[in-house]
């Protein structure tokens, strides 16, 4: 894919943890490779660029990161759970 072709980009950042903007698949910011891996194996992204950001904490504390972008020459379609697939407990369960 040439960088002009790209119509939809998602940024993985390991600070935050979030769901797959595409499917039901939580995305633990920690595990920066699997999310990646996830993106392009099972939406058809592309990497485009990893790198890392610096920034501070709402404390003042210098904070880095790790990010990575992913294109796609289209938006995939999101991908609803199969009924059934997603199961909350009742506290006491």
């Amino acid at each position: 894919m040439e960088a002009s072709s790209v119509k939809h980009t998602v940024q993985l950042i390991t600070h935050t943890s979030t769901g797959c903007p595409f499917c039901a698949t939580f995305q633990d910011g920690e595990k920066i490779d699997e999310n990646i891996n996830h993106l392009l194996q099972e939406h058809g992204g592309q990497l485009l660029h990893v790198g890392t950001e610096t920034s501070k904490n709402y404390e003042g504390e210098t904070h880095h990161a790790t990010l990575a972008l992913i294109g796609f020459s289209v938006v995939p379609e999101k991908r609803l759970p199969k009924p059934g697939s997603i199961r909350f407990s009742q506290s006491g369960e």
